[in-house]
């Protein structure tokens, strides 16, 4: 095993360990707290993995930029008025990279379409559950297991371990693990973490996988894990096909009608932010069971019902600041259980406040854009109109999203310029 480092050489406060509660104001809140220690330190001790409660080298507010309870550019207008850009460099590549993943994924929804029809297989029940079971005999891929269901949360460098042996040592597949993270992180992100697990498999950037090292385990968990001879460090990579030819899905940008409904859904819990000519005659939001994939009984394994709350607890949040933003009445819809339920209410109430379109924040590749998308062509023939609102980093980063990362991130530092950061 290789010599441990000193990373109490760049000391983060422990006092910001705590996983900030998906609001706006804890968000920001833990943002200013931890933007200070996104340069130096950040670089030097992201990748340790020091243990459940002491994750406090990393931002974790993932969880808040995904429902962007705040925004990437409040993000990396924070980091930048502590460091220059090139001190924080690895840190803006990391908002970078939820952009790029979030833009290549919309331009081939089909890997999306692909990973929530998976089934699976019959000889892979009896390991599939010892694995979310914690039962492996791996030590630190049970601790995580049982970290991630405790807490919903994994550091970023274990997520990339535990599916390096998920696939790899224990021979499972790859959506199936991207499935049992779906259900159990607070800060599931379609792009991200489906992405991901394909990086990890060498399904992204084709024969490139990541192969997790007892080496590099003990490294940075400083000590606490051990699993010599225990993981197969040599595997090839997964099979893999051609990616789907990449085509331009971002929508029109909406042009308001006069009186318009404006809609909250957990993909964008910022909304009087949203680049609108004028505010809105009412807001609307929606059930956050819309953000699952068993929304209106198409499927029976959802997400853990603590994150659905969690998401509707953001829902309102946002619901509650955008009318006081708009001064305008808000109409909570969330106990509404189908489709055809939700059509009769936007139905009625289009009439009641005289609106005859019906708006939203784009939501990218996803459940959510799946079941809008549903709704939507139900809403057809309602005289409302229905479109969606495209941010500008949407609208700069989704159509560089062809390639790889490395000519992706080369337009950072303009399009840092043009969001006014």
């Amino acid at each position: 095993m290789s010599s441990l480092p000193q990373t109490d050489l760049f000391p983060v406060p422990p006092s910001i360990a705590v996983l900030p509660e998906l609001n706006r104001q804890d968000g920001l809140s833990h943002l200013q707290q931890f933007a200070p220690h996104a340069g130096a330190a950040y670089t030097k001790l992201r990748n340790f993995d020091k243990g459940e409660g002491r994750h406090h080298a990393v931002s974790r507010l993932s969880g808040h930029l995904r429902r962007r309870l705040i925004t990437e550019e409040e993000v990396l207008r924070a980091v930048t008025s502590h460091h220059s850009p090139q001190k924080a460099e690895k840190f803006i590549l990391e908002v970078f990279w939820r952009s790029y993943f979030r833009g290549w994924l919309a331009n081939r929804p089909s890997i999306w379409t692909d990973f929530t029809q998976y089934e699976l297989p019959a000889q892979h029940h009896e390991l599939y559950h010892k694995a979310i079971s914690g039962q492996t005999g791996i030590a630190p891929f049970d601790h995580w297991t049982e970290e991630l269901k405790a807490t919903s949360y994994l550091h970023n460098h274990a997520r990339m371990w535990f599916a390096s042996v998920w696939i790899f040592t224990l021979g499972l597949d790859w959506q199936a693990g991207a499935g049992f993270f779906m259900r159990h992180l607070r800060d599931f992100c379609p792009a991200s973490n489906t992405l991901g697990w394909r990086w990890a498999a060498g399904l992204h950037t084709l024969g490139k996988h990541y192969l997790a090292s007892a080496d590099n385990i003990y490294r940075f968990t400083e000590g606490r894990f051990d699993v010599t001879g225990q993981l197969n460090e040599n595997a090839p990579p997964c099979p893999a096909s051609p990616h789907p030819s990449p085509f331009s899905s971002l929508p029109q940008q909406a042009v308001l009608a006069d009186r318009y409904m404006l809609l909250v859904t957990a993909e964008d819990c910022h909304i009087e932010s949203l680049p609108l000519a004028h505010p809105p005659a009412c807001i609307v939001s929606l059930p956050a069971q819309m953000g699952d994939r068993c929304w209106n009984g198409e499927l029976e394994a959802g997400r853990d019902k603590q994150l659905i709350t969690a998401d509707q607890l953001a829902i309102s949040d946002a619901a509650m600041r955008a009318e006081q933003h708009f001064a305008c009445p808000h109409i909570d819809l969330s106990s509404c259980s189908s489709a055809d339920e939700l059509v009769r209410a936007f139905t009625q109430l289009a009439a009641e406040h005289h609106c005859t379109q019906l708006i939203t924040a784009y939501p990218g590749t996803g459940f959510w854009q799946t079941h809008l998308s549903h709704l939507f062509s139900a809403q057809q023939g309602q005289q409302l109109d229905t479109s969606f609102i495209v941010r500008q980093i949407d609208r700069l980063t989704t159509p560089a999203a062809q390639k790889g990362f490395f000519p992706f991130k080369g337009n950072i530092p303009k399009w840092m310029n043009e969001l006014g950061v």
